[in-house]
């Protein structure tokens, strides 16, 4: 009886969940996100739709950093533009990783936007921008974006 209770509460958790209507990564080139190659992903969205955003940072053991500065800026598809700095913490006081382990080194997720809203069809154009002093930011594999609709 336990089992049949924990089981329907698990998939109206799973079931309550939107699915993405937007993925897309971008996988760098020998595991390298230069200093000023800005990722840009273009989100279609209609006229009153409400978004929330994520994204999926993925690299390798060979990672040194504890953190990464990123500028994130959102150019809705009605002209607003809204920029946030961003510290992605990887590591712990202690040194320990603050990611999901994966195959081949680790993943970090963060929530970017709650409730985005777009009053005008058409593309919502997201740029994220690595701020660190480094021209070159090593074992960095890829960076995914994730909007799915909002709950309201």
């Amino acid at each position: 009886m336990k089992n049949g209770i924990a089981l329907i509460l698990v998939l109206m958790l799973f079931g309550c969940t939107p699915k993405p209507v937007f993925v897309q990564e971008h996988v760098f080139k020998k595991n390298s996100w230069q200093r000023f190659d800005f990722v840009v992903f273009k989100v279609p969205v209609h006229k009153g739709e409400s978004l929330d955003f994520s994204l999926t940072l993925k690299y390798t053991k060979a990672f040194t950093l504890k953190a990464i500065p990123l500028n994130i800026t959102f150019y809705t598809s009605g002209g607003e533009e809204r920029s946030r700095d961003y510290q992605l913490t990887l590591k712990d006081k202690r040194g320990h990783w603050l990611a999901e382990k994966t195959d081949s080194g680790y993943q970090k997720n963060i929530n970017l936007k709650k409730q985005l809203h777009f009053d005008a069809d058409g593309l919502c154009k997201v740029r994220i921008e690595q701020k660190t002093s480094l021209y070159e930011m090593r074992a960095v594999q890829s960076v995914t974006l994730v909007a799915k609709k909002s709950q309201h």
